[in-house]
């Protein structure tokens, strides 16, 4: 286990170690669903098998396991849509996370496609926190108090 801490300097040193240590594979784990750059630059790298995960990779050549957040997203809208709710609110995390903005996209994608609308008119982006979904919930509500489900 190696954590590089987002650091491209760190991360070169870790990935020379792993190759002395004549490592069978690597994973790179991200935080965040954001591309990233291939690992690059170390020699006897290209004969390591090498996968990425949640972050993919930007090299379309490279192995990556990511989320579907489309696939969750249309989910999760149809499964309120299938129970009746109407009037769905979507309070998410920041908007500069790629995962964010995805589940967003498609949730009012898939809304629309239904023929409704968000119940407060816009998505409500913040910080990934419990403390940020309890403010966005209680604004939802005040907006739109008629609101009757949450994503």
């Amino acid at each position: 286990m190696c954590d590089t801490r987002g650091d491209s300097i760190r991360e070169q040193h870790h990935l020379r170690n792993l190759m002395d240590r004549r490592v069978d594979g690597i994973i790179v784990a991200g935080r965040r669903t954001d591309p990233r750059p291939p690992l690059t630059g170390i020699t006897g790298l290209e004969t390591v098998p090498v996968v990425h995960a949640l972050s993919p990779s930007t090299d379309p050549g490279d192995m990556s396991v990511v989320t579907d957040d489309k696939g969750g997203a249309e989910l999760a809208a149809e499964h309120r849509l299938a129970t009746g709710r109407t009037r769905i609110a979507h309070i998410t995390g920041p908007e500069h996370h790629a995962a964010a903005r995805d589940r967003a996209r498609h949730t009012v994608a898939h809304l629309e496609q239904a023929g409704l609308a968000l119940s407060t008119g816009r998505v409500h982006f913040g910080e990934w926190s419990e403390a940020w979904g309890r403010r966005a919930a209680d604004a939802v509500l005040r907006t739109a108090p008629d609101t009757d489900a949450f994503f």
